[in-house]
C-alpha cells in the first residue's frame, strides 16, 4: 500500500516532503529475548527435608528457548537469587586463597549456552549484580552483607 507524499510548512517559509512511496532504507531488527536466572531453570530441586528431585520441567524449558531460534538472547542472572548470580559474595579475606564460587552459576549458564550459543545463536551475557561488599558503610569499611544461606 503506498501513502501519498505530505507536505508540512511552517511560517519560517520552509517546507518538508516525505514521499512514503519512495523506500530508501528497510529496518531490519532482530527478534530476541531474556533469560533471567531463576530456580524454575535449575536441573533439580532440593526439598526442605533434603531430599534432592529432578525439575519435571527442566529439559522442555531449555529445548523450548532453543527451537525459538533467536540471536541476541540475554542471559541475566540477577539479585534475588545470590547464589546464582554472584561468584564472591564474601568480600576477600587475608590469608584466605579466594572466596569465589561457581557452584551455583555454572549449571544455568551451560543449559542456556547449549540452548543458545550451542544452536549457532549469538548470546549476551549480563552479570549485572554487584556483591555489596564492594560498596563501603558510613566507616569507610566493606559492608557486612547477609545472604540467604540455601541457593
Amino acid at each position: 500500500v503506498g501513502l501519498p507524499a505530505v507536505s508540512v510548512a511552517s511560517s519560517l517559509s520552509s517546507s518538508v516532503t516525505v514521499d512514503f512511496s519512495n523506500i530508501t532504507r528497510v529496518s531490519r531488527t532482530t527478534t530476541t529475548l531474556q533469560v533471567v536466572s531463576n530456580p524454575i531453570l535449575d536441573r533439580s530441586f532440593t526439598a526442605p527435608n533434603g531430599t534432592v528431585f529432578p525439575n519435571p520441567i527442566h529439559g522442555n524449558a531449555w529445548k523450548s528457548l532453543a527451537a525459538l531460534g533467536a540471536d541476541l538472547v540475554r542471559y541475566v542472572p540477577w539479585f534475588p537469587y545470590p547464589w546464582k548470580s554472584v561468584a564472591e559474595l564474601d568480600a576477600p579475606q587475608v590469608g584466605k586463597p579466594t572466596s569465589w564460587n561457581f557452584t551455583f552459576i555454572l549449571p544455568m549458564l551451560e543449559d542456556f549456552m547449549d540452548a543458545v550459543y550451542g544452536h549457532n545463536h549469538t548470546t549476551v551475557l549480563n552479570f549485572a549484580t554487584q556483591p555489596c561488599w564492594l560498596f563501603g558503610g558510613p566507616d569507610g569499611k566493606p559492608q557486612s552483607c547477609s545472604y540467604p544461606s540455601n541457593p
